[in-house]
C-alpha cells in the first residue's frame, strides 16, 4: 500500500497566560478549523499536547467545546506532536487529524507570568485534499518530518530529512531555526555541506503575531505556512521549500521540510491579497494581526447526527466565502 502525503489544511494560534490555557485551546482550535473550512465532525484524530519543561498540558476537556467527540484522543509532547500526526496521516489510518500544541516565551522577567501560546494544526491526506478543492490555494505539504533522540549525531536528521523530501540542501530557500544554539546551527551548515549558512537560519516567529515565542517548532510553523501562502508582505522571493530545524529542551532534534501542496512557489503578497481563503473565514490576516474568533465557534462545532455541512449552511457560510460550490457540495 502506497503512503499518502500529509498536508496542512488549517492552522491557528492564540496567546495569553497559562491561566487561560483552556480558552486559548478552544480559540486556536476554532481558528484552525475556520482556516481549513471544516467542522470538527471531519476530524478523525485529536492530539492534545503537553509542554514538560513548563509543566503544562492541554486539558482534554477543551475538546468538548467543539461538540460531539467521535474521534480518538491521544496525548503527546508538543515537540513530537507534528511528527505523530504526520505519521498517522501518511499511514492511511486517518484522513484528518487536529493537533493542539503549546509554546511559551523564550524568557520572562522574574516574577512575571510567562506568556504561552496554543497552536492548532489541521493535517489531511491526499484524498481529503483533492475532495476539498478549495484548499488547493492554501494547503502546505509536509515533505519530510524526522525526529531524532538526544545523543544522536545532529547532522544525521538533516541528511535523512532531505533524502525523505527528495531534495538537495541547495533547494532550501528558507530555514526556520528555533531553540537552536550557535553550535547546532553550525552543525546544520555542516550537514548541508555549506549550502545552508548561519545567515540563512532565520526565525519565522519574528513576525509580530509570533514575536517572543520559540521553545517548540509549532509557533514557527505558523510563520512558515503563512509565508508559503503569500500572506506575509516581506517574504523570501521564489520561496519553494522551507526547512525547520528545532532542538528541544532535552536535546532531541526535529527536522521538517515544507512546500506548497500545489508545487508552486509562494505567491507574492499583492497577488493573493484579495483571494477568498482562510483569511476571509477568519475575518483577518493572522500573519499581520491577532484577533479572536470565539464568536465563530458555533460554526465549527460538531453536533449529534452532524455529518457534513451543506453548501450555503449558515453555520459556516462557506458558499459565500469560497466561491467553489462544486467542492463545497462535497464538504
Amino acid at each position: 500500500m502506497s503512503l499518502s502525503r500529509a498536508h496542512i489544511a488549517g492552522i491557528g494560534i492564540s496567546s495569553g497566560t497559562q491561566h487561560d490555557i483552556s480558552n486559548l485551546a478552544v480559540s486556536a482550535g476554532a481558528k484552525a478549523l475556520l482556516d481549513a473550512g471544516i467542522t470538527y465532525a471531519k476530524v478523525r484524530l485529536s492530539i492534545a499536547c503537553s509542554l514538560e519543561e513548563a509543566g503544562l498540558s492541554i486539558p482534554q476537556a477543551c475538546f468538548k467545546a467543539f461538540g460531539r467527540q467521535k474521534a480518538p484522543l491521544c496525548v503527546v509532547d508538543s515537540q513530537s506532536a507534528l511528527f505523530t500526526a504526520v505519521q498517522c496521516v501518511r499511514s492511511g489510518q486517518i484522513d484528518c487529524a487536529m493537533v493542539v500544541g503549546l509554546d511559551m516565551e523564550r524568557a520572562g522577567k522574574y516574577g512575571e507570568p510567562i506568556k504561552i501560546a496554543v497552536i492548532t494544526v489541521v493535517l489531511v491526506n491526499d484524498h481529503f485534499l483533492t475532495s476539498h478543492a478549495y484548499l488547493r490555494d492554501s494547503a502546505v505539504r509536509v515533505r519530510a518530518c524526522h525526529l531524532a533522540v538526544a545523543g544522536k549525531d545532529p547532522r544525521g536528521p538533516v541528511v535523512s530529512a532531505l533524502k525523505q523530501a527528495s531534495l538537495d540542501a541547495g533547494e532550501i530557500q528558507l530555514v526556520e531555526a528555533q531553540g537552536t544554539t550557535p553550535s547546532s546551527v553550525r552543525e546544520l551548515r555542516l550537514a548541508s555541506n555549506g549550502a545552508i549558512s548561519e545567515e540563512d537560519a532565520v526565525s519565522a516567529s519574528e513576525l509580530p503575531p509570533l514575536a517572543g515565542f520559540g521553545t517548540t517548532s509549532l509557533t514557527g510553523l505558523c510563520g512558515i505556512v503563512w509565508q508559503l501562502r503569500g500572506w506575509v508582505r516581506e517574504s523570501k522571493p521564489d520561496l519553494r521549500n522551507s526547512l525547520q530545524y528545532t532542538t528541544t529542551a532535552n536535546g532531541s532534534t526535529v527536522i521538517a521540510i515544507f512546500c506548497r501542496s500545489d508545487g508552486a512557489p509562494a505567491p507574492v503578497y499583492e497577488d493573493v491579497r484579495s483571494l477568498r481563503d482562510g483569511r476571509e473565514r477568519l475575518g483577518h490576516n493572522p500573519a499581520e494581526d491577532v484577533k479572536e474568533v470565539g464568536w465563530r465557534l458555533e460554526g465549527v462545532k460538531s453536533r449529534e447526527g452532524d455529518r457534513i455541512p451543506l453548501a450555503g449552511d449558515d453555520r459556516l457560510r462557506l458558499a459565500s466565502q469560497k466561491g467553489d460550490r462544486a467542492a463545497l457540495a462535497r464538504l
